[in-house]
């Protein structure tokens, strides 16, 4: 993702949280028969103002790269009162999702044979899930999914490699008592998937980009490969446990 688009999704990302965090705190108050609201007009002012900056960026944005997709700006901040503030910041929150659709939309076109790859790995993953007694190896794999369909390739091996890193250490202290379990156990084969070399290799490629190496970046080749690699030493961790 450019640093453009980047920016954009971290302050839609903003205006959902502040305008969400208003909504669920307004709770009407009976005063002399009639529901009054505590005053959030001047936040609600702030909010749309810096709603109005993001919405004017994101439609230059779309515009330049083609796409049919626009902001309306909504009440002018004159009209903004706090009758209509639940109103406001609903329309907010509606159109900064509108506009974090449309960015996603704008990164997360994968080639087709690595998006097959992907969707087999998902569903690799679902089938496990009941199988699996630490429920965050599932979560983790889950997010470097979705960071993979954002384009986030660094962001989605490191939460890989470290569901990498956790398994192995849960089977053995280093990669030779590993080996020697898994081999006294029968998992590990001479050919196909689950073998030493697979163990060795995954090992060294999820410590490259987990921790010792600040000089590697990961494409989208990488980093889909360091995502399998992790569902099937997840796979073979509960084989180890069986």
């Amino acid at each position: 993702m450019d640093v453009e688009l980047q920016s954009l999704e971290g302050e839609f990302n903003s205006l959902i949280f502040q305008a969400n965090d208003i909504i669920s705190d307004i709770r009407p108050g009976k005063l002399g028969g009639v529901f009054q609201y505590q005053d959030y007009s001047g936040q609600t002012i702030a909010i749309y103002r810096a709603y109005d900056d993001a919405r004017k960026i994101f439609n230059r944005v779309m515009n330049k790269r083609g796409l049919e997709v626009s902001l309306d700006a909504g009440a002018s901040v004159a009209l903004i009162s706090n009758d209509s503030v639940l109103t406001m910041l609903k329309s907010i929150v509606i159109n900064s999702h509108k506009a974090l659709s449309a960015i996603k939309s704008l990164v997360s076109t994968l080639p087709i044979e690595q998006s097959k790859e992907l969707e087999s790995l998902k569903d690799e993953l679902e089938k496990m899930s009941s199988s699996i007694s630490n429920i965050n190896c599932v979560k983790n794999l889950r997010g470097a999914m979705e960071e993979y369909e954002s384009a986030h390739y660094l962001a989605s091996s490191l939460i890989s490699g470290r569901v990498v890193l956790f398994c192995l250490q849960e089977m053995g202290k280093d990669t030779k008592e590993i080996v020697t379990n898994l081999k006294e156990k029968g998992i590990l084969k001479e050919r196909g998937v689950e073998t030493e070399e697979f163990i060795i290799k995954a090992n060294r490629k999820a410590r490259a980009y987990f921790t010792h190496d600040i000089n590697v970046f990961p494409d989208p080749s990488d980093s889909i490969s360091l995502l399998g690699d992790a569902v099937k030493i997840l796979k073979i961790a509960i084989k180890a446990k069986s």
